[in-house]
């Protein structure tokens, strides 16, 4: 069903008394944000991860990464180390001592993930879901923006599965499943493949479209063929 899109934050900022919070961003790059010095302003103190004993990955990447945080009240924080976490939906990040922290995804209203070696480039661009539909929770990559918006939600679940008498215990795995979606019109529609003919039943045709895929060769067979023909559909001025 497709469910009008509505540009909904479902809570406030709680108010931040470090005076770092009101320097604004400026350029496109990470350099532009200001260092964010007090950590306790944003969020508290993380917890201690007990993931140990559990099989799989909850975090869109392992590894940490440089981002800006654009908060609620549109301030950006540029933030040396970022995890997003989407077991909790939070985002983690660390302080220049090393002391980790956490984000509610209720204060977020951006994420911008640089290159590790290169903070002019952004790697992702990450929103709440609920920015686009108010009754789901989590985050959407944005694959693709402009007319037409191309999301990626990745939902991470924790399962137990039965006893194991070979293990003597019943193993404990993070699930993750993916699901995209399109935004034409202001209005949500899932995509339930990603192949030509699903993409093409939810967005309206432009006359250049096939010209275009034939040249570059694009098969809509992927998320990354997807997203960069709507890259293309974008840059279009009509």
């Amino acid at each position: 069903m497709r469910l009008f899109l509505g540009l909904i934050f479902v809570a406030n900022l709680v108010q931040a008394q470090a005076p770092t919070l009101d320097v604004s961003g400026g350029g496109t790059g990470a350099s532009g944000y200001v260092k964010f010095y007090d950590p306790t302003a944003l969020g508290k103190k993380a917890d201690k991860l007990e993931y140990s004993d559990v099989r799989g990955n909850c975090f869109w990447e392992s590894d940490w990464s440089p981002a800006v945080l654009i908060i609620k009240n549109g301030k950006g924080i540029k933030m040396p180390q970022v995890k997003l976490n989407f077991y909790s939906n939070e985002v983690h990040y660390t302080d220049p001592k090393g002391t980790e922290y956490t984000a509610t995804i209720e204060q977020i209203r951006k994420i911008l993930i640089y290159e590790k070696n290169d903070t002019s480039k952004i790697r992702a661009v990450f929103m709440p879901f609920a920015s686009f539909n108010p009754r789901s929770k989590g985050y959407a990559q944005i694959l693709s923006d402009g007319k037409i918006i191309f999301l990626k939600k990745t939902t991470t679940e924790l399962v137990k599965d039965k006893y194991d008498p070979m293990l003597g215990k019943s193993e404990v795995r993070f699930v993750s499943t993916t699901d995209y979606f399109l935004i034409q019109n202001r209005v949500l529609a899932p995509l339930k493949k990603l192949n030509k003919q699903s993409l093409m039943e939810n967005i309206s045709p432009a006359e250049s479209d096939e010209l275009w895929l034939k040249e570059n060769k694009n098969k809509l067979k992927s998320e990354e063929e997807i997203a960069a023909f709507l890259n293309y559909r974008n840059s279009l001025k009509n």
